[in-house]
């Protein structure tokens, strides 16, 4: 026993020192499409060590990672896009979360990985839903406008914040999650989209046409409403993320000449501009993968805990 004892004890000291040592964010997860086939990839934040993740369900064309690091959501294309499924990161365990009486457009985690939000294709307009993924129990947020494409919650999980067509005008908008307190975030005869918040809740990116007709990086302050440019290359701009420490964007730049994609990194300043990828068209969505900080107790007292934590990553990896 002192021997396991004493191997657990080492294991948690490296463990921790590794956990301060290493990046805040490891990963860049993006999907790129070949040969007929959606596939998706990892990256290092620099570019590097680019690796395919076989184990992601053939049938899943867009996923996201919840905040905990545990699952991935995506809408099924054999059902028509009508069903979220949920499945661990080693491609077991899927299970159904909600099937949708309309195309799915887009969902996202709550901040806790309690609920998803997801917007659906109706007749006339989009419905905004949230869905608990313990129960399948779900909720429409009424009022909304007749467009919304995507919806990203609020770090404090009591907004959600789009862009949309409202009286006339492309801007950003929030609104609680009961559906109260619907406010405009941005105002103005201009395109204001793809909205990001940032992980303390203080500032939001979002792609604007204020000052050009394709549309440039922005980021407002919700202190004090002030808006900063934060690019000004003539290219096309989309899929904004804020890495989960705050420390980076990564987003798509799409050339106006061949219409080829890359991804690309800055900071939240707009400064230290790094092309990651090179161009093709065929490469959209990159995301983070989440920051998971599991307590060291759970290293000290269950050595097979390791085992099965350790194989679960690996399995998603490989």
């Amino acid at each position: 026993m002192l021997i396991v004892g004493g191997m657990l004890l080492l294991i948690t000291l490296i463990l921790g020192f590794a956990r301060q040592d290493s990046p805040r964010s490891p990963w860049i997860v993006f999907r790129k499409l070949e040969n007929n086939e959606i596939r998706f990839y990892r990256m290092r934040p620099d570019g590097s060590a680019v690796q395919h993740l076989y184990r992601i369900p053939k049938d899943a064309h867009e996923i996201r990672f919840s905040p905990d690091g545990r699952w991935i959501v995506y809408p099924s294309q054999s059902e028509k896009n009508r069903m979220l499924h949920r499945v661990h990161l080693d491609g077991s365990g899927r299970r159904e979360v909600v099937e949708a009486s309309h195309l799915i457009l887009s969902m996202e985690w709550s901040p806790d990985s309690q609920q998803i939000v997801y917007t659906t294709l109706e007749e006339t307009r989009v419905g905004v839903y949230t869905v608990r993924v313990a129960d399948s129990s779900r909720q429409q947020i009424p009022g909304l406008p007749l467009f919304i494409y995507r919806s990203v919650w609020s770090p404090d999980g009591e907004w959600l914040l789009f862009g949309s067509n409202f009286e006339g005008e492309e801007n950003l908008f929030r609104v609680r999650v009961d559906g109260s307190g619907f406010q405009a975030v941005t105002e103005g005869s201009r395109i204001d989209d793809y909205p990001d918040w940032s992980p303390d809740g203080e500032n939001i990116i979002f792609i604007s046409t204020r000052a050009a007709e394709n549309g440039q990086i922005y980021r407002l302050s919700l202190a004090d409403g002030q808006v900063r440019r934060l690019t000004s290359r003539d290219v096309n701009y989309f899929d904004l993320s804020y890495s989960p420490d705050g420390q980076w964007i990564v987003f798509i730049a799409q050339q106006l000449d061949d219409w080829k994609n890359g991804i690309y990194r800055m900071r939240p300043d707009g400064s230290d501009l790094e092309q990651l990828t090179s161009p093709d068209e065929l490469i959209t969505q990159p995301q983070w993968f989440p920051l998971v900080d599991l307590p060291m107790r759970v290293w000290l007292l269950a050595g097979v805990g390791v085992v099965m934590s350790g194989a679960g990553l690996r399995g998603f990896y490989a």
